[in-house]
């Protein structure tokens, strides 16, 4: 046989089996979509979200706190003047400042001339803030708004101004004005909880950072002051645990959409949607088919996610342990379209920090109303059951009760941490600390008099 023919039977050999390929992926591209399809009506008549629109009631405009949200973050100025460096201008993120309130120490005169420059700077984003948290919805009205530079931007700004927002109303209770400080304080407590209503881990992330600087900041409010008993009990209400662990397991419900978008970009061609390294736009047009297939698959994943963010960190984190071990060794191909859900043990520590921290302020103001009324403290906190408290907490990363201390300098009750380790409540506030299991303890002080 020549050359020549067998070139030519070989070339229509290929022909046939590249016809027979796209005759076999456009089935699957069709037969996939139609199934993307038929997944999605039926989650949705489940009553799982699938667009922006199944993800809560519309927030109308002068409703949303979110316009206020935006209009402080964009006026937020980083920069100012300190009196006692009055021709150098100095920046902060403020958590050496933070540091020191979490580990119970005096801020020094320099720090404090820091702060009161930076509120004075940004007095009215403040204000916006405070307005905000009187707003009954928050919600994102462009979804993308985190995938865009000034987006993340603003969400560091929010931070810095929480945090000032925390320090002012702690420097009114230092001047005196114990009320006028704890109403400014549940304010900004109140517009972090609103954020949740927005349903994305991101909101999530913000909030749970957002809450814990609070937290401490209360602690510094009420240590050693006097605050009167309606005060102590309105606290209370404010710190709704329940409602947040709930609040960031819902916070997947907007992931599962986000997914689902970005899938649907991916399978339009838009490679943006896509991480680095995923493909290119061959390797995307084949491989559609595969991409609607683990779109559905990812889907369903969040039902097991969601049900783990529903426990309490101590029975959960085994599994969310295992879950990510799973995720690193799962294959590239399984990671379309956008690299997968992982690392879901980091927001479970940071959710389980902010319940710990929430707790043991519940028992130390709970502590503080018992005060109050039997002239001593109590000497556990089952004493505080149910007359100020309905049940006893559990520290979330044992699943035990918090350790509850109390003596001449007054109380101290802390949780173990995620080291399970007890360090006598001694802790440190650090980025490290907040997104690692390198943590000791949690803990609220309180010198009543």
């Amino acid at each position: 046989m020549s050359i020549r023919k067998i070139l030519g039977r070989t070339g229509l050999v290929l022909v046939a089996l590249v016809a027979v390929f796209l005759v076999a992926r456009a089935i699957l591209n069709y037969t996939t979509g139609k199934k993307l399809e038929k997944f999605l009506a039926e989650a949705k008549a489940k009553g799982l979200p699938v667009s922006d629109t199944d993800l809560g009631p519309a927030c109308p405009g002068p409703a949303n706190a979110q316009s206020l949200w935006k209009a402080a973050a964009a006026l937020f100025d980083g920069q100012y003047r300190a009196v006692v460096s009055t021709n150098v201008r100095k920046t902060t993120n403020l958590n050496p400042e933070m540091t020191n309130l979490f580990e119970a120490r005096p801020l020094d005169e320099k720090s404090r001339s820091l702060i009161r420059g930076a509120i004075d700077k940004n007095r009215r984003p403040i204000d916006f803030l405070l307005e905000a948290s009187g707003r009954p919805c928050f919600r994102e009205t462009d979804r993308r708004v985190f995938s865009d530079p000034s987006g993340v931007s603003a969400s560091v700004n929010m931070l810095h101004l929480i945090k000032l927002l925390g320090f002012e109303a702690l420097f009114r209770a230092e001047g005196g004005d114990v009320p006028g400080g704890l109403s400014e304080w549940t304010k900004g407590f109140r517009f972090v909880r609103l954020t949740m209503k927005e349903p994305e881990i991101i909101n999530a992330l913000i909030a749970i950072s957002n809450a814990k600087s609070l937290l401490i900041v209360l602690n510094r409010i009420v240590d050693g002051r006097a605050v009167g008993r309606d005060d102590l009990a309105a606290l209370l209400k404010e710190l709704d645990v329940e409602a947040w662990r709930a609040a960031v397991a819902g916070s997947y419900k907007g992931e599962r959409v986000f997914r689902i978008e970005t899938g649907r970009d991916v399978l339009r061609g838009r490679l943006d949607a896509l991480e680095a390294g995923s493909g290119r736009r061959f390797v995307l047009w084949l491989a559609r088919p595969w991409v609607r297939t683990q779109l559905m698959r990812q889907y369903s994943e969040f039902d097991e996610i969601e049900a783990l963010f529903g426990e309490p960190y101590f029975q959960s984190r085994p599994r969310m342990n295992a879950y990510d071990g799973q995720k690193e060794r799962q294959p590239w191909y399984q990671q379309l379209p956008d690299g997968g859900i992982s690392n879901i043990s980091a927001m479970g520590l940071k959710e389980a920090s902010l319940e710990a921290l929430m707790e043991t302020a519940r028992i130390g103001l709970a502590a503080r109303i018992y005060w109050a009324r039997e002239k001593r403290l109590p000497a556990a906190v089952a004493d505080l059951v149910p007359s100020v408290l309905p049940r006893e907490p559990l520290d979330p990363f044992t699943g035990k009760p918090f350790v509850f201390r109390v003596d001449k300098d007054g109380l101290l009750v802390y949780s173990l941490g995620s080291n399970e380790k007890d360090d006598g409540g001694r802790g440190t506030y650090s980025i490290a600390q907040l997104v690692t299991p390198k943590d000791d303890d949690w803990s609220w002080r309180d010198t009543i008099r």
